[in-house]
């Protein structure tokens, strides 16, 4: 069984990195689904995931807070509106109208995710 979710891992972050290029295919959905699936497959990949260093503070946020910062909503919002702009461009109207639905639901869901709780810096001491 480990094989299996060490292949779907696998499976799904190539699937995740080809979101990032290809408008309209959602690269986190399927990057979590990868950090799932390594985490039962594969704890060297999972390892390699939650220690990237762009991916591992947002995907470990998710995990622990189910929290999504400002500035990655902001990103997550301003790629979807790329992308609707570039389906509207190209595809036909109902395509680019339905596209334009279904990221809108998607950006309101991600917009309305908490904000990670801020780190809390040691207190210091003064010294008399």
């Amino acid at each position: 069984m480990r094989l299996v979710w060490w292949a779907a891992a696998h499976v799904l972050l190539v699937i995740a990195l080809v979101g990032v290029f290809v408008p309209l295919l959602p690269t986190t959905p399927f990057a979590l689904a990868a950090v799932f699936c390594a985490a039962r497959g594969s704890a060297a990949l999972h390892q390699r995931i939650v220690s990237h260093r762009v991916l591992g503070p947002v995907i470990v946020r998710w995990q622990t807070e189910r929290a999504v910062s400002r500035p990655t909503k902001a990103l997550a919002v301003a790629t979807m509106a790329a992308s609707d702009a570039v389906a509207w461009w190209q595809a036909p109207r109902a395509g680019a109208v339905i596209a334009l639905i279904v990221t809108a639901a998607c950006a309101v869901w991600i917009v309305t995710r908490p904000e990670p709780r801020p780190e809390v810096a040691p207190a210091r001491t003064v010294a008399g």
